[in-house]
């Protein structure tokens, strides 16, 4: 019976749209910023962002995500992205996403929490 409704259903459809005048159609799709911020083992940031146009994000690691950092790394267009621990700044719990412009905020638990960062010869290293 469903199936029946679905078939009647399509067939009215595809007649209103081939009896339709093409200078009369029109589509619009919004196509919103939305990111996701996943851990992919204890040392691996997954990142899938879609942002607006001349947008840019931030990403660190943080206790909150209240305040983003100005050292955050920078993810400049939408995309996939993965990033080792290592490479983030800040310490504590949380992979924090940022995104002001397009109104993003995203996190995600961080396996092993960064308690301390170090520096040795002008490059970043974290104690775990």
């Amino acid at each position: 019976m469903k199936v029946m409704r679905l078939v009647v259903l399509l067939a009215v459809l595809a007649s209103d749209l081939l009896s339709a005048d093409s200078k009369a159609v029109s589509l619009l799709v919004r196509v919103m910023p939305q990111a996701v911020v996943t851990m992919q083992g204890p040392d691996i940031v997954g990142v899938t962002i879609r942002l607006s146009a001349m947008s840019q994000a931030q990403l660190w690691i943080a206790d909150s995500c209240s305040v983003p950092s100005a050292a955050g790394r920078t993810i400049a267009q939408s995309g996939t992205y993965v990033f080792p621990v290592s490479t983030l700044s800040g310490t504590g719990r949380l992979v924090c996403l940022s995104s002001a412009m397009d109104g993003l905020l995203e996190s995600a638990a961080l396996i092993v929490p960064i308690l301390e960062a170090a520096r040795w010869a002008n490059s970043p290293c974290y104690l775990l």
